[in-house]
């Protein structure tokens, strides 16, 4: 029987997923494997979270399922006006997607201002993925003024408490000398713990270090890892 404990579950694991990877698709996989895992009706269970929409962390919800079709038919417009709702409600996720259709044009209307706007909002909140997608802002100008040293700061910050994504943020950063001087060594360094972490960029950044030398010994059997 699912039950309000179930919905609990699945924001976790939602959440967990997220934090996981920033491939949505690999999210619904994800989640899709555990439903199935706990034998949930997926309808049954869009039901459930449709009656909590209105708290901001299954409206949230509520936009992924319509998003991507879990126990629903696909309705990206129904989507967007769930995250948005979840957004202003103050859900982190939300904002962070919120700002992403903003800067990418999808959805709603490209404006980088306002995907600016929601991304400060989410790392505001200490949101890992809100910060990076923050930073990228800065570091690209994108609804702000370009500023490496700030886009560095804020990758750096997420690093050392051990986000793999940052980490290779912060390997780049030393690797070109973007708002820190550069330093192939240390860029070595944090794309070595990326790919510790899982980070696939990470990994593949980590491999040109040992297949093209860079602050390592050529190593082409590493590389090949």
């Amino acid at each position: 029987m699912v039950n309000y404990f179930s919905l609990k579950v699945l924001r976790e694991i939602f959440l967990y997923s997220v934090n996981q990877t920033e491939d949505d698709q690999l999210t619904v996989t994800r989640l899709k494997s555990w439903l199935d895992h706990v034998d949930i009706n997926y309808e049954i269970l869009f039901d459930l979270v449709y009656q909590e929409r209105f708290q901001p962390a299954y409206g949230c919800l509520l936009g992924f399922f319509y998003h991507f079709g879990l126990g629903c038919e696909v309705d990206k417009p129904t989507a967007v006006k769930w995250y948005r709702i979840a957004a202003e409600g103050g859900d982190t996720f939300a904002q962070t997607k919120i700002g992403t259709f903003y800067l990418c044009g999808t959805e709603v209307e490209f404006n980088p201002e306002k995907a600016f706007y929601w991304y400060e909002k989410a790392a505001e909140k200490g949101d890992d993925m809100g910060v990076i997608c923050l930073a990228h802002c800065y570091l690209h100008g994108s609804g702000v003024s370009v500023n490496n040293e700030k886009a560095f700061t804020l990758f750096k910050e997420l690093a050392d408490i051990g986000n793999c994504h940052s980490q290779n943020d912060v390997g780049y950063c030393y690797h070109q000398g973007i708002g820190t001087k550069s330093d192939p060594r240390k860029g070595f360094y944090w794309y070595q713990k990326s790919a510790l972490g899982g980070n696939n960029t990470g990994m593949y950044n980590l491999a040109n270090c040992y297949r093209y030398q860079w602050a390592t010994m050529k190593d082409m059997h590493q590389a090949l890892k």
